[in-house]
């Protein structure tokens, strides 16, 4: 409390007023409230900063996420296209790509979070001894904790919901024709293709490939 402090400090002051050759005190001490430490606003500060690392980040992750899935899907019309044909509809197909996200989803917010709480916990520690001179202790935030395990598993299907409504939309007919399923791949860049003699067969077939996918 501030008034024990004040009354202490001229307890000394007074014992140290008998001693010969005294002066005054050069400091005197800093006594905080509970929860407060030396550099704690500054920490704060860089705090803040590493929130709109976090915000770039999470943006560029799904972003990549929805790219990734929209690949995915596009190398697999024909998949869906048979899924399609043997009776399978729209919702059951774009179940099978969600419970793909998700699954990538909770693999990595298992390893992002132990990752982030391990290396949290390493930093914060290493800027304490280093700038502050204090021992930081081992903590975890629940808070963004349950953050991080909400937008790691939800961020990932929510993100791929345009590029499954895209594939699971896709006409029968069109999604056996996007890797020639329905006309046995005569169209003509295919028949094109076919004609280039000499390059190795390897490379032959990697450019027919590359053709019949045309959404790679």
């Amino acid at each position: 409390r501030p008034a024990a402090v004040a009354a202490t400090i001229a307890v000394v002051r007074n014992q140290l007023e008998r001693v010969p050759g005294f002066a005054g005190f050069v400091e005197l001490p800093q006594v905080r409230a509970a929860g407060d430490w030396p550099g704690k606003a500054e920490s704060e500060q860089f705090a803040d900063f590493f929130y709109v690392i976090t915000a770039l980040a999470l943006l560029s992750t799904l972003v990549l996420i929805a790219n990734t899935m929209s690949t995915l899907v596009a190398e697999e019309t024909s998949e869906i296209g048979i899924m399609k044909a043997v009776g399978g509809r729209r919702h059951q197909i774009a179940l099978v790509y969600f419970r793909t996200a998700a699954l990538l989803g909770a693999l990595g917010t298992v390893v992002g979070i132990a990752l982030g709480v391990i290396g949290s916990n390493m930093l914060a520690r290493y800027l304490g001894s280093t700038f502050f001179a204090i021992d930081v202790g081992f903590g975890v935030d629940a808070g963004v904790l349950l953050a991080s395990v909400l937008v790691g598993v939800l961020g990932p299907p929510l993100a791929a919901i345009p590029a499954i409504r895209r594939g699971v939309r896709v006409d029968l007919r069109a999604a056996l024709e996007a890797t020639g399923s329905a006309v046995g791949g005569q169209d003509t860049t295919d028949r094109l293709l076919r004609r280039i003699r000499f390059l190795p067969r390897t490379a032959q077939i990697g450019l027919r490939g590359v053709a019949r996918r045309k959404r790679r």
